[in-house]
């Protein structure tokens, strides 16, 4: 009896379950990383389905519907990501019209997680294990969300064997460079001033090259 019991529970149940239309894939292009080093995200939304699919396939904080949580292993508390335009946008309800993806279709950007401007401090400040949590509401009437996390790890630095990374260090932290890297704000004199000085003294350092790749940016129209 209990054995055709549990056999109708699983006809029954079966009908249930839904394969996902729709998928977020995220990887990280650099896992491993020093505090307040930027990690650049590849981020993609693909219809994994046999059908077309309408929705909001929309991979930038211009969409309220595209959500970034950051948490740190050893303190279990979400903080809500937001970059420039995702912090601008807050202010305004834009309405999006939905998007036909075809079966095998996929949208991808790159993200860069340096600064969060909501709590206006550098994403990874601190050693440790990281959990970046991504989330798409790609059908708002249904409420249909697409869910991707991945890790990250973070490496301090020994201030008395690592002198020269730590100094470097003092130096890149500026909300300033901060903006221009991950959000591509205009630099300032006293800024450049800045990279230059980290270029040029810390040129094999983590952050000098950082500086360094971000001068060269500087320069192109």
């Amino acid at each position: 009896m209990n054995k055709i019991l549990e056999l109708t529970l699983c006809i029954v149940l079966l009908p249930l379950v839904c394969l996902a239309q729709v998928e977020l894939f995220v990887a990280p292009t650099n896992p491993v990383v020093r505090v307040h080093e930027p990690v650049i995200f590849k981020v993609a939304v693909q219809n994994v389905s046999s059908a077309d699919i309408s929705g909001l396939f929309i991979l930038s904080g211009a969409y309220h519907g595209f959500e970034i949580d950051i948490v740190k292993t050893d303190n279990g508390r979400p903080d809500r990501f937001h970059n420039a335009v995702m912090r601008e946008m807050m202010a305004y309800d834009v309405l999006f019209q939905p998007v036909v993806m075809k079966p095998g279709e996929r949208v991808a950007v790159n993200l860069c997680l340096l600064y969060n401007r909501r709590s206006d401090k550098f994403v990874f400040d601190a050693p440790g294990e990281y959990t970046i949590q991504f989330r798409l509401l790609w059908d708002p009437n249904k409420r249909v969300t697409a869910l991707a996390n991945v890790r990250v790890t973070v490496l301090g630095w020994e201030a008395d064997e690592d002198k020269e990374q730590t100094e470097a260090l003092r130096l890149w932290s500026d909300q300033h460079i901060a903006a221009a890297f991950q959000d591509g704000a205009k630099l300032s004199d006293s800024t450049l001033g800045r990279l230059r000085k980290l270029a040029e003294d810390y040129p094999e350092t983590v952050y000098g090259k950082l500086a360094s790749d971000l001068l060269e940016r500087a320069k192109r129209p």
